[in-house]
């Protein structure tokens, strides 16, 4: 699935990276400084709700770099409570391709990095 939304953002001219967990978040972003990260890290988690150290890192995160966070889990429909900071977007699976796009087209601080 993360591939086929990176070919979709190339294809309206939106270069992000794609990461399948937090850890990659911090490699693609060594790489990669000024991406914007689309991610489910927790896609392989049965876990329902996020832990104090996954907030703790996605909060990290997202003071390095514009975050859009999809998932299936149930923290995801209350993601406003959660306070993961300003460069955080959440949107909930399944989500709309339209919703998602704008999503990172409307990032504040949108750069173009490489997937």
């Amino acid at each position: 699935m993360a591939w086929l939304l990176v070919e979709v953002f190339r294809d309206e001219g939106i270069e992000v990276t794609s990461c399948a967990s937090l850890e990659e978040i911090h490699t693609a972003l060594r790489e990669y400084p000024d991406a914007v990260v689309v991610s489910d890290p927790w896609s392989r988690s049965p876990r329902p709700d996020l832990s104090a150290d996954e907030r703790h890192a996605i909060v990290e995160l997202a003071a390095r770099a514009r975050l859009i966070l999809t998932s299936t889990r149930r923290w995801a429909l209350q993601s406003e409570e959660l306070s993961l900071g300003d460069g955080v977007t959440v949107i909930s699976k399944p989500f709309d391709l339209d919703d998602l796009l704008r999503a990172v087209r409307h990032s504040p601080d949108r750069l173009q990095a490489s997937a």
